[in-house]
């Protein structure tokens, strides 16, 4: 039978909330009360998981071991570090309007944001997801520094905690990215593949990863991998018009050489600007 759960609460006391679920059978149109809870304010968390195993159960749904913890990972079990997270965001939104991307960190809004930010991981220092929103406030106010040390903290704790959800894959892979760019930056290409290679791992398909390292491979005279990252590039984005130029410059590269092929395109360069 098809069923619809619904519900609502209250808070009985201050530190106390109630919640009656309820149970609506599609088919016969009863609606009975399926369960009645109450939770402490600082099991908030531990309540959507409680909801959520006993609807399972009314339904005869068994879930494994593995599917049972996931459902206990929650981002943070503080009420005060979610809230000041929340708090950042907001106050993120408003100078993305307010400044219209002109961004230092010393600008109100930002060193706000900054400030609730930090206050976020102070109360958890496991709160992964606000060491990745400090490092975008970080990027956009162009304080390298602590962007690269909010990335790491965050790649930390994903690792360590083995924190698994398509949304934190994505934001690994982006993590790793912008700390390989970072060392790409400054010419430190074999540190850079490293950390290119383990955003890959997260999410094989973030474009900007496999341009980059369509670069560093050229440059290093490793042609074949830089071939192989084309092929990437353009399973991902078959319209890549940029790609297709240096599938033809590794080709040409493999065939003939690649400071051979170089010396033949400046040649060929100065010739045609006469």
């Amino acid at each position: 039978a098809e069923v619809i759960f619904f519900g609502d609460y209250y808070l009985s006391s201050p530190s106390n909330l109630n919640l009656s679920l309820k149970k609506y059978e599609i088919q016969s149109g009863e609606i009975t009360t399926f369960r009645d809870f109450i939770v402490e304010n600082t099991d908030i968390f531990g309540l959507k998981d409680k909801v959520i195993l006993f609807i399972l159960k009314e339904l005869n749904v068994e879930l494994s071991t593995q599917d049972k913890d996931r459902l206990k990972k929650t981002p943070t079990t503080s009420l005060e570090a979610l809230s000041n997270y929340y708090k950042c965001l907001d106050l993120i939104d408003k100078a993305i309007v307010e400044y219209e991307g002109v961004d230092y960190p010393s600008k109100k809004l930002w060193a706000e944001a900054i400030e609730y930010g930090e206050k976020a991981v102070a109360v958890d220092p496991k709160y992964a997801e606000a060491y990745y929103l400090l490092a975008e406030i970080y990027n956009k106010t162009h304080w390298t520094i602590r962007e690269v040390n909010s990335l790491n903290s965050f790649i930390q704790l994903v690792e360590e905690n083995q924190l698994e959800s398509k949304d934190i894959y994505k934001k690994a892979s982006q993590a790793y990215f912008r700390l390989g760019y970072a060392f790409y930056s400054k010419g430190e290409h074999e540190q850079a593949i490293e950390y290119f290679i383990s955003s890959k791992e997260y999410d094989p398909d973030l474009l900007e990863t496999h341009i980059y390292l369509v670069q560093i491979y050229y440059d290093m005279g490793e042609i074949g991998l830089s071939l192989d990252e084309c092929e990437e590039v353009l399973r991902i984005d078959p319209q890549n018009k940029e790609i297709s130029w240096f599938v033809k410059k590794n080709e040409q590269s493999q065939k003939y050489g690649r400071k051979a092929y170089e010396n033949y395109e400046r040649g060929y360069l100065s010739y045609k600007v006469g």
